[in-house]
């Protein structure tokens, strides 16, 4: 935090853990989050062109505290992978038993006939 007469220029690291569900095995995990953001609190409009305007808010003067939880929800909310996976190499859940496949094979066969596909299949074998 740098204070000056007129301005606060707050640059805030953050980490955190969540706990969140595997989007392929549905298995709930902790994962460690973090993220970066910087903001300059400034008392008086104009005079700061050369700071980008998303990193610039207006606080009245005299004012004591200033409340960074917003920011630091939208940082850890930015900070989300895209894909929860509890590990890079989950094998999910079996299509047909649902049985989460990283505590163990199946027993469900490993070809999946689709009977919508047959006529296709049909017709690709007599090309063969």
């Amino acid at each position: 935090l740098e204070k000056t007469a007129t301005q606060l220029f707050l640059k805030a690291e953050i980490e955190t853990a969540g706990t969140f569900e595997c989007d392929r095995c549905l298995s709930q995990f902790e994962a460690p989050l973090s993220g970066s953001y910087c903001m300059y609190y400034v008392v008086e409009e104009g005079g700061h062109e050369n700071i980008d305007q998303a990193e610039i808010q207006i606080i009245p003067p005299g004012l004591s505290v200033i409340d960074i939880s917003e920011d630091v929800r939208q940082t850890i909310l930015l900070s989300l992978p895209l894909k929860l996976l509890c590990s890079e190499g989950c094998e999910g859940l079996c299509p047909q038993c649902g049985k989460n496949l990283n505590t163990g094979p199946c027993s469900c066969s490993d070809t999946i006939t689709d009977s919508r596909w047959e006529k296709l299949r049909l017709m690709q074998n007599k090309n063969l």
